[in-house]
């Protein structure tokens, strides 16, 4: 993470946290995925750091995942943007779009569990609400 870092570097950055969840999901050790995804991005040292989150800022693919859920720019006391609280949720966003691409399925899940096992729409927007109560 630096001023110089490019598009792919980012997506490096989500595949590797998205690679992470997914094996620990097809090893059945995760019960819910925001929570894993919400562990995984608020820790993350691209969200603590401010030029972290200009990165992510300007790499992602889904910039406006706050503003989309809340919209309003989040601030923090004396009107400044809260930067950190975009840079998470534009990652929370790009690290679920990557995990939705994966197969994350347990090894040994019958098929007849499949239509359980499938990532509801809910599940993607929560995402921002976790933010708010975190924040």
């Amino acid at each position: 993470m630096s001023s110089e870092t490019t598009s792919q570097e980012y997506r490096e950055h989500v595949n590797t946290i998205a690679e992470d969840i997914a094996e620990r999901m097809r090893k059945g050790e995760v019960s819910e995925l925001t929570d894993e995804i919400h562990e995984a991005c608020d820790a993350d040292s691209w969200v603590i750091y401010t030029s972290g989150n200009f990165d992510i800022l300007q790499h992602c693919s889904n910039h406006d995942a706050y503003t989309d859920d809340f919209g309003e720019v989040p601030t923090v006391s004396g009107g400044s943007i809260n930067w950190a609280a975009l840079a998470y949720a534009a990652l929370a966003y790009d690290v679920f779009d990557a995990i939705s691409r994966m197969d994350c399925e347990p090894a040994d899940e019958d098929d007849e569990d499949d239509e359980d096992s499938d990532t509801d729409d809910d599940d993607e927007r929560s995402l921002a609400s976790d933010i708010r109560e975190d924040r």
